[in-house]
Order: structure tokens, then sequence, then C-alpha cells
């Protein structure tokens, strides 16, 4: 078991008053590019991916899924697993953040916020 928080959230651009937000500003097809430069990352064409590695003797893995609208632009990403703070802000740069803002929907504490926050989750790291 690492020590590295467990994900299970959405990210996507921020929303107000819990409607469906715009999409990201970043197409479906700049997103998978930039993903695909991770060292081992393995990318599917339905937006399925799986990154794993290993940092400190303990692995780690996440496993992802993009979903686009009608006109390419990446509406959300959902991700689950766990990962070192690092590896975290490689795959945020990924989707442009921090020049695109970025919210995290929380699925099992059923709660939102900004990616900035979720920064803490790694305290113990820094």
């Amino acid at each position: 078991m690492s020590d590295w928080p467990q994900l299970d959230l959405i990210l996507a651009a921020p929303a107000d008053n819990h409607e469906q937000g715009p999409p990201l500003e970043i197409s479906f097809e700049r997103a998978q590019r930039q993903l695909e430069q991770l060292p081992r990352l393995w990318f599917e064409p339905d937006g399925a991916f799986f990154w794993n590695g290993n940092q400190r003797g303990t692995a780690w893995q996440l496993a992802g899924t993009l979903t686009d609208d009608a006109h390419g632009q990446l509406r959300w990403c959902r991700l689950t697993g766990s990962c070192p703070h690092d590896c975290w802000l490689q795959l945020l740069q990924c989707f442009d953040w921090p020049t695109q803002p970025m919210w995290a929907y929380l699925v099992r504490e059923s709660s939102s916020g900004p990616v900035e926050r979720l920064g803490s989750w790694w305290d113990h790291e820094q």
C-alpha cells in the first residue's frame, strides 16, 4: 500500500451551480498527444489510458478516461488510482494546467474544488 492518496475524481472546467461546465480549453487530440509523451503511459483511441511507475520502491498506477464533445473539445477526465505528487503535476500539465483552470469533482466525497486544493494530499512528500 502506498502513502499516496487514492484518487477517484473527475477533472473538468469550473462550473457554477452544479451545472455542467464548459469544455476545457484543450482538444481531445492535444490532450492525447501530451499524455502520450509521459513515460510508461498507454493510451487507447477511445480515450482510456493507463499510467504506472515505481518510486521509492513503491509501485503506483493511474487509470483514466478522456471524454470529448461533438467538436472534439475535452469535456472531462475521469481518474482513479494513486501516484506521487510530481506525477500528479505532470498529468495536470497534459491538460494545460495551470493556464487552464481545472476543477476536481471528488466522487466518493461528493465534493468539488480547484485542483490546487488537492496538493495538500501529498504534504508528507514535501
